[in-house]
């Protein structure tokens, strides 16, 4: 039955915030509409601030998103009462859903009906009779093995906290009650001498398994004649969770066995285990703990990283390539040699593989399985050899259009400005894709990490691995070139926008710290020194917060620099740096120190082959592009 949220409690929750930070800019309008999140369906109530800049020469948008989801069970049982006795039973679970315009229609899990004996009929009654019959042969039979068990196991009952359901005579009892037409009705109630219910406490913060208790259970089960009795101790304390088979079998137990007793054993403690190996138990038992919670963060992470990317691709996409196509600022096919398939890929992750993540994590806890659902994807991931085939050719396509498209530069700076770019250049953002095969590589192998070849997920974690290298198999090399360039794209992060480092051919030779001698006091700075294979770079670190991490203080290009000894006889660890960003800047000279004479040699060794190979190139090549730090 569907049901309607109140209204009153929807608008309190989703009204505009009541204060708009506006950057000390002026509000110039407001617009509130929903729209529908398509990975579940539910409407979004989605507000846009539009924000004329401090300045007056900039407009902003912010936007809000708010959604209100609501997903439960219900369950009811339905019980018939004849005679006095139940005679039918009705269960139904139903999963519902719903959002801000109230409940969808429910999906039913669980209708069943049980029907019980009717003891007015007079063949239940004859097989009831029967049943009673087999029941006290039973309790004697089980009666009789009852001390052979205990002079067996004389040390494990002792241990006992409480008094075990083994040691006390099995009885029936039999009970009458009246019914209000004036009949009877006989109830009778047979104790049992074993225990097969189950019970786990477990508590959870946050996703994450905090604690769990549970204790080793003894009961005796009867295999028939042929079989007879058969002792078991099951030690729960170890297992992290239990699998879908395990958890079926434990509500069964748990309703078959309502009037069963427990049997409780130190948890340190039990006669069938050897007396060397009792105080590893705890130890056992900690270490399965912590690897169980080092996978789950794993298998996390491996969501969380797939959330990101989606966000990616959907900056590439819906607002990056659907910006130029809807504006017509490039012909068809120069819109394919910049963004290859990215819609493809896109809709992939977005409408396939996250949200089949999201429900494995959900699910983690209890089936501990999710590298399912990238081996039955893995084949898709093939589609990214077009994107990798096109990447340098989407490079070159992009700083073309920068240089000669005036309204793409325009599009390129505004989709800049925007949060989700994270204040790195548009371009960087194209090798996104690239990288994402060999990044599910190095997930699955930390996932694996924490397995044990015993655990449900480890064959498929195995067979996803082997998958997923085998779809990037035809792009190792272009990777291993990619490679070497993430550390470019780590240095243009700590940068912020002040400077573009991105150049498909710029990779980081070293890094490192060097003081800086004043010229005018001989005082001494910290600096952060960063070589390229084309150019030298020098950052101190920012003291304000709100901005990038380090703060640009020098440029020069390896084919315009100089490195010279030092010549301070007060600073023997000294050398000097001289040159410019570009052939038409201002020359400068900066005097640098290493803290020992083996740095000082390897600094100097390693620009001198730095500008060395760029005077090389440059006989071959073009001049490089000028780079300015502003």
């Amino acid at each position: 039955m569907a049901t309607t949220p109140d209204g009153s409690l929807i608008l309190q929750k989703l009204s505009p915030p009541a204060t708009v930070d506006l950057q000390g800019g002026t509000l110039l309008d407001v617009k509130e509409f929903d729209e529908v999140d398509e990975t579940d369906g539910c409407k979004v109530h989605v507000t846009e601030y539009h924000i004329l800049s401090a300045d007056g020469q900039e407009e902003m948008t912010k936007t809000c998103r708010r959604k209100l989801k609501i997903e439960c069970n219900q369950s009811t049982r339905k019980t018939e009462i004849a005679n006095g006795r139940e005679a039918l039973i009705e269960e139904k679970t139903e999963r519902l859903f719903g959002d801000i315009d109230g409940f969808r229609q429910p999906i039913v899990l669980i209708d069943r009906s049980k029907a019980l004996m009717d003891f007015s009929n007079p063949e239940d009654s004859a097989i009831s009779a029967v049943l009673q019959k087999t029941q006290e042969k039973f309790l004697n039979m089980l009666n009789e093995q009852k001390d052979q068990l205990i002079n067996t196991f004389p040390e494990l009952f002792s241990e006992m906290r409480t008094s075990s359901s083994l040691s006390n005579t099995p009885q029936t009892e039999v009970e009458t009650v009246v019914n209000p037409d004036g009949s009877t009705t006989t109830r009778m109630r047979s104790s049992r001498a074993y225990s097969t219910r189950f019970s786990k406490h477990e508590m959870y913060i946050n996703g994450v398994k905090q604690e769990s208790k549970s204790k080793f259970r003894a009961f005796m089960e009867y295999k028939g004649p042929d079989g007879g009795f058969k002792v078991k101790l099951r030690d729960t304390s170890g297992d992290d969770d239990l699998s879908e088979e395990e958890a079926d079998d434990v509500s069964d137990d748990v309703v078959v066995d309502a009037q069963s007793q427990i049997s409780e054993i130190p948890d340190a403690q039990s006669v069938v285990i050897s007396e060397g190996s009792i105080n590893r138990i705890p130890a056992m038992k900690e270490k399965i703990k912590k690897r169980t919670e080092k996978a789950w963060l794993a298998a996390k992470e491996l969501v969380d990283s797939e959330q990101r990317y989606v966000d990616k691709l959907r900056l590439l996409d819906e607002t990056f390539r659907k910006k130029i196509d809807e504006e017509k600022i490039l012909e068809r096919d120069r819109i394919t040699q910049l963004f290859a398939n990215i819609s493809s890929l896109h809709q992939f992750h977005n409408t396939h593989l996250l949200p089949a993540l999201m429900e494995s994590s959900r699910d983690w806890h209890t089936t501990h399985r999710i590298s399912d659902v990238l081996r039955k994807r893995a084949p898709f991931l093939k589609m990214y050899s077009e994107y990798t085939n096109n990447y340098k050719r989407a490079t070159k396509v992009f700083d073309e259009c920068l240089k000669k498209k005036r309204r793409f530069a325009q599009i390129v700076h505004e989709i800049e400005m925007k949060p989700e770019c994270e204040n790195l250049p548009l371009v960087s953002h194209l090798i996104c894709p690239v990288q994402r095969v060999m990044r599910y590589q190095l997930l699955l192998q930390e996932y694996k990490k924490h397995l044990d070849p015993s655990d449900v997920d480890y064959d498929d974690t195995e067979a996803a691995l082997g998958l997923v290298l085998d779809a990037a198999g035809h792009a190792n090399e272009m990777m291993r070139k990619l490679d070497r360039y993430k550390n470019v794209l780590e240095v243009q992060e700590q940068l912020g926008s002040a400077v573009s480092l991105v150049s498909p051919g710029r990779e980081l030779i070293r890094k490192g710290k060097v003081m800086k001698i004043l010229s005018s006091s001989e005082k001494t700075e910290e600096r952060y020194l960063f070589l390229f294979n084309d150019l030298l770079l020098l950052a101190s670190e920012r003291t304000l917060p709100g901005f990038a991490k380090l703060k640009v203080r020098a440029i020069f290009d390896a084919t315009l620099a100089q490195i010279c000894e030092g010549d301070n006889l007060e600073r023997e660890n000294s050398f000097y740096m001289r040159g410019s960003d570009s052939p038409t800047g201002p020359s400068r000279c900066i005097e640098l120190m290493t803290e020992n004479s083996q740095e000082k040699s390897e600094w100097i060794d390693a620009v001198w082959n730095v500008i060395s190979e760029s005077l090389s190139r440059k006989k071959s090549f073009s001049p490089p592009v000028s780079l300015r730090a502003f």
